[in-house]
């Protein structure tokens, strides 16, 4: 007996047939891959968007990256100027001001609009613009912890005995993995390899902004130090 369905019938069946198809979960096979085209990368996330090319119209040379900031300390001393990059963060700020003004890393406090400046942050964070004043706060330090920054780091055979004779704390271990020029040449092959060579520039560089930040602050030497061995893994 054949049973004849009605048009309206032939969709109502039709339509509950394809929501029960659509309903079912897709498995796929243990070493199944998706195909590189239905990928996308997710960046970690920066302390604030920025475009990652500049327009055309828009001058792309390093002063066009760069501002000046004044340094006013609020008891005493000099003001001063000093030039750093927009995306330069605090802490590498901070080993400038003592070099220039002689006041220990430790000892800084400094302040923007009435708010305090995280060493881990960068110029563009707080909107920081060429001519804009930072006041500089000097705060009470313990003479020993004040020695060991005024103490010579730039030879290798001091940073290796203070390496072990005392315990390593984490940033130290970052700054000591980060003047290794095969570090940065793995990052770059292995971001290269899983990003391919349209994204993995863009993920390194976020990398090495993030790195930055586990370091803590910086001295000259030590950030200097830092872009020489990420530049030789190029």
């Amino acid at each position: 007996m054949t049973t004849i369905m009605s048009p309206a019938e032939e969709l109502k069946f039709a339509t509950h047939f394809l929501h029960q198809l659509a309903s079912q979960p897709i498995q796929y096979q243990l070493n199944f891959e998706p195909p590189l085209a239905n990928c996308h990368a997710t960046l970690p996330p920066a302390s604030r968007p920025f475009p990652l090319r500049e327009p055309d119209d828009v001058a792309t040379s390093p002063a066009a990256n760069e501002v000046e900031i004044n340094i006013k300390p609020l008891k005493g001393g000099q003001a001063f100027t000093i030039r750093a990059a927009r995306l330069e963060p605090i802490g590498d700020i901070k080993s400038r001001i003592a070099t220039e003004a002689g006041i220990p890393i430790a000892a800084q406090r400094l302040v923007y609009n009435g708010k305090g400046l995280v060493d881990t942050k960068t110029l563009l964070d707080y909107e920081i613009v060429s001519g804009a004043t930072i006041h500089l706060l000097k705060k009470p330090v313990a003479a020993s912890q004040e020695k060991h920054e005024e103490a010579p780091t730039d030879t290798a055979h001091s940073r290796s005995k203070a390496t072990h004779t005392s315990s390593t704390s984490p940033t130290d271990v970052f700054k000591i993995k980060g003047r290794n020029p095969a570090f940065w040449k793995g990052l770059r092959e292995l971001t290269g390899q899983h990003f391919g060579p349209e994204h993995a520039g863009v993920v390194f560089d976020e990398f090495v902004k993030s790195y930055h930040g586990l370091c803590g602050p910086l001295t000259v030497p030590e950030r200097d130090a830092l872009k020489k061995a990420e530049s030789a893994s190029v």
